[in-house]
């Protein structure tokens, strides 16, 4: 038994030392499919992804993969994802099959597969709505929307406290959860009525006046905008958040 391990040990050892350090993608390992990972912290690491070997393929956006079963971004699976019908948008986080709509392995709520395009950015739109990420939008002109400055970087939330903190009451009916979290990405955008940050709407600001400081910034000639609030709005909002937070944990320090 414990040769059989050690050579076990041995073959995989081997396959990835030919692999190469900070090599990444499918690739087989002992006869089998699976994806391989690699960072300065903990190295090269192996995912096995029980694919079908005999239909797995290995798409052109080189991140994706399927078989006849299931699809593949990296080594997670698009949970219900069609493989026959599946493709990757021009954008290569985003993709859909012939009924859902994803950014990466997370499906966005509501969107319409056939009228489905990337915009630029985390934005995304179908025939009546806006999206960023996976979060539905409410912009007041969904033709009119276009995106500003967006650096391509992602968050996805777990807890719909601090969304609600960063991007406002207006997605409290939002299912936001450890099993539904969201991916939001970093962006301004405009629809000739409001301007946007991420998925929220900046209330309050003049239009023709709105000029964007940084990835979090504006103003306008009245006063300062920090993401989609009034600068000096923050301390009450933020005071708000710690009493809710207190609320649910209770105060286990005192």
């Amino acid at each position: 038994m414990l040769e059989k391990l050690w050579l076990q040990f041995a073959v995989t050892l081997l396959c990835l030392l030919s692999i190469g350090c900070g090599t990444t993608g499918f690739t087989k390992v002992d006869g089998e499919w699976v994806y391989v990972s690699w960072n300065a912290g903990s190295g090269t690491s192996v995912h096995k992804l029980n694919a079908d070997n005999d239909t797995f393929a290995v798409l052109e956006e080189r991140d994706y993969a399927k078989d006849k079963y299931r699809v593949f971004y990296k080594w997670e699976e698009f949970p219900g994802a069609d493989p026959a019908s599946f493709q990757v948008l021009e954008r290569a986080c985003f993709a859909k099959d012939k009924k859902n709509v994803y950014v990466m392995t997370y499906p966005i709520p509501g969107a319409e597969s056939a009228s489905f395009k990337v915009i630029r950015g985390p934005y995304s739109r179908d025939a009546v709505r806006v999206y960023c990420g996976t979060v539905p939008m409410e912009t007041a002109n969904v033709d009119g929307f276009e995106p500003l400055e967006c650096d391509g970087m992602w968050e996805i939330t777990f807890d719909k406290g601090s969304f609600l903190f960063d991007f406002g009451e207006s997605f409290s009916k939002l299912e936001i959860s450890q099993d539904h979290p969201v991916v939001t990405g970093t962006g301004w955008g405009r629809d000739g009525k409001y301007y946007y940050h991420g998925p929220g709407r900046v209330e309050g600001a003049d239009y023709a006046s709105f000029k964007i400081v940084s990835s979090y910034e504006a103003v306008d000639k009245d006063r300062k905008f920090m993401y989609v609030f009034p600068e000096d709005q923050l301390p009450a909002r933020r005071e708000r958040f710690l009493n809710r937070n207190r609320e649910a944990f209770g105060n286990k320090g005192e």
